[in-house]
């Protein structure tokens, strides 16, 4: 089963790279710029559903994310549905100074989900912020149980650096190495800016 930390889907904004379909393009930054079409997003996304939300603050027992749908990307936004599954979900909380506690069993529910997405460029490092827009059970208690899934919290994701690789043009010798500058939403289709830089590692 895999699994995953702290919130529903922040890891398959690292999948970019595995997809044929994106479109890939020089712009007159000197940059490479991946686009992918949401479609293409929650195909991803749903080739690695189910998987297991892990790490969870004062929450006990085990959700999985079965499915994803109705993905949809605005402006640096993603809106999705999502089909999450629980089981011996306990959840503890404080009133007070008293610690309680409440058994909930097996969950089986359908959230919509509006996250917000925000890349720094010096850390790369994509963060994400998740919010349920509507729940389809207005028991408090599960209510409560899902604001602690999502919270109001930004989500770390550190992206994976690319690598770089050599390569030779007559005698000389170079190593290009990319780094992604830019992640962003716009127009319905997730972008991603690779800078490229060459540098001679000889002059053989």
């Amino acid at each position: 089963m895999k699994k995953i930390g702290h919130t529903v889907l922040p890891f398959v904004l690292c999948l970019f790279l595995l997809s044929p379909w994106v479109r890939a393009e020089m712009g007159k930054k000197n940059e490479i710029t991946i686009v992918i079409p949401e479609k293409v997003i929650e195909k991803l996304i749903s080739d690695t559903l189910p998987v297991e939300i892990t790490a969870v603050k004062k929450l006990s027992g085990t959700i999985w994310v079965q499915s994803i749908d109705k993905v949809s990307l605005g402006k640096n936004k993603i809106f999705f549905s999502a089909h999450l599954f629980g089981k011996d979900i306990k959840y503890t909380d404080k009133i007070g100074n008293i610690s309680a506690s409440i058994a909930i069993g097996n969950i089986d529910l359908f959230f919509d989900f509006d996250t917000t997405i925000r890349y720094d460029k010096e850390k790369q490092i994509l963060y994400l912020k998740p919010k349920i827009t509507s729940r389809a059970d207005k028991d408090v208690v599960l209510t409560r149980l899902m604001e602690t899934l999502t919270g109001d919290s930004e989500y770390p994701v550190e992206i994976q650096r690319l690598k770089s690789f050599v390569t030779r043009i007559g005698k000389t010798q170079i190593m290009i190495n990319m780094d992604i500058s830019d992640v962003y939403i716009l127009k319905h289709q997730l972008i991603i800016e690779i800078k490229p830089k060459a540098t001679k590692t000889d002059k053989q």
